[in-house]
């Protein structure tokens, strides 16, 4: 979704240079921007993450359905899979793995603009799997919240598939929530 960019106009009269506004990395921060952010956490997950997949399907002219499965007892986590466009490696980690950036700012196609929406998994779970499809190259990452509370992803494992391009992801679940 391109959102529309407002610019002030200012007229500076100083000494020097200003400090432009930062925002630390850490623990506190990330749980600010995804625990405390929504009312009816299981909902806003599925929403955000069925957004997400809508999405892919869109960017590559996919009119199918994407696949949302709820836990149970068998498989006790929240599965959403599309069959979209896929992620490589370089989009892992600059997109995915980054609160605030979002690869869907250039057409109001999109759903997605902020780039925190798919985060909100960590209100829930303090780990989970993803399996991305992507140009003929399988591969599954481990996503833990590490030693500082952050989110980190690494590469499981890696392997040729013929199947189309997609994105699976995983939510452990915790039994009485199902």
């Amino acid at each position: 979704m391109i959102l529309e960019e407002i610019k002030n106009h200012i007229e500076k009269h100083e000494i020097g240079s200003g400090t432009v506004l930062k925002i630390k990395g850490n623990a506190k921060i990330f749980q600010l921007l995804t625990q405390n952010l929504y009312n009816d956490i299981y909902t806003t997950i599925i929403r955000e993450l069925s957004c997400n997949a809508l999405d892919s399907h869109v960017a590559v002219g996919k009119d199918e359905a994407f696949c949302v499965s709820l836990p149970n007892t068998l498989k006790p986590y929240l599965s959403i899979e599309d069959f979209g466009r896929g992620m490589d490696k370089q989009t892992i980690e600059d997109v995915y793995m980054t609160l605030g950036e979002s690869d869907k700012t250039t057409s109001n196609e999109f759903i997605g603009t902020y780039g925190i929406g798919s985060k909100s998994v960590w209100s829930v779970s303090s780990n989970l799997a993803i399996r991305v499809r992507s140009n003929g190259i399988e591969t599954l990452y481990a996503l833990f919240l590490n030693a500082d509370q952050l989110p980190e992803c690494s590469k499981v494992h890696e392997k040729p598939t013929t199947e189309c391009n997609g994105f699976e992801i995983k939510i452990p679940i915790k039994r009485e929530d199902f």
